[in-house]
């Protein structure tokens, strides 16, 4: 169970990878879209790595390549230099056009909806300003590790209850982290260390090459995966947290 949850986090952090795109207010709110498209909120106010993001899912009743062509034309006025106002890529059955903006990078992925001739995909805008991946958030680092992604986000899908009261926006943040300590040298770090920073363990399980800790602290809950990874040189470990409540892991 815990396994399952712990790896839909692994999942979103993929995802933004694969969109390596996006906070700005109404950024893509902004951008002139297709005829016939819409968007949906994937995330509005993020910050990947330091840098502020938007994402949004984009529907069209266009096939995928009248999308890219609209994009195309639409960004060839940014061409500079003998260079193309757009790079156009194909990832198996994804198409994608990407320019770069008053130093944000806008992307759009755009793949066919299955039995329609229409498309689906993102739309992406990235701040090209801020330094980088860093550790933050009060997470504790275990010896040796290397940050590989930091994703911050704040919900503001905020609940309303009967007397019509607001319930206070949640932040969430998910982080990305390798090392060459063992899953059990790991798991025992972080069981140890978030404890004594005064967070309550939960639960908590643990066979070797993945393993799983939950924690909960007022207002914030705390999971923690590890797997194993290998590669040709050495056994590393992954570790994927994700948190999400009012404060940080101090």
């Amino acid at each position: 169970m815990f396994f399952t949850k712990l790896s839909s986090s692994v999942f979103r952090i993929a995802l933004l990878w694969l969109l390596p795109f996006l906070q700005s207010h109404a950024v893509l709110e902004e951008l002139k879209l297709p005829p016939e498209s819409e968007i949906r909120w994937v995330g509005r106010d993020l910050v990947q790595n330091s840098r502020d993001m938007q994402i949004a899912v984009l529907e069209s009743k266009l096939t995928t390549q009248a999308v890219v062509a609209f994009y195309q034309e639409l960004w060839e006025s940014h061409a500079q230099d003998g260079s193309p106002g757009s790079i156009v890529d194909q990832l198996r059955e994804w198409s994608i056009v990407s320019t770069v903006i008053d130093n944000s990078l806008v992307v759009v992925q755009q793949k066919p909806d299955i039995g329609r001739n229409q498309s689906t995909g993102f739309i992406s805008w990235m701040s090209l300003d801020g330094n980088g991946p860093s550790f933050s958030d009060g997470l504790p680092e275990p010896a040796g590790s290397t940050l590989i992604s930091h994703t911050r986000s704040t919900d503001f899908n905020q609940t309303v209850n009967n007397l019509g009261e607001h319930s206070a926006s949640a932040t969430g943040t998910t982080t990305m982290l390798m090392n060459e300590n063992s899953v059990a040298s790991n798991f025992e770090f972080y069981r140890s260390v978030m404890q004594e920073r005064g967070w309550r363990l939960v639960t908590e399980q643990f066979d070797h090459t993945k393993a799983a800790l939950i924690f909960s602290k007022t207002g914030s809950t705390s999971e923690i995966a590890f797997s194993e990874y290998s590669d040709e040189q050495s056994v590393k470990t992954l570790i994927v947290t994700n948190q999400v409540g009012k404060g940080d892991f101090e």
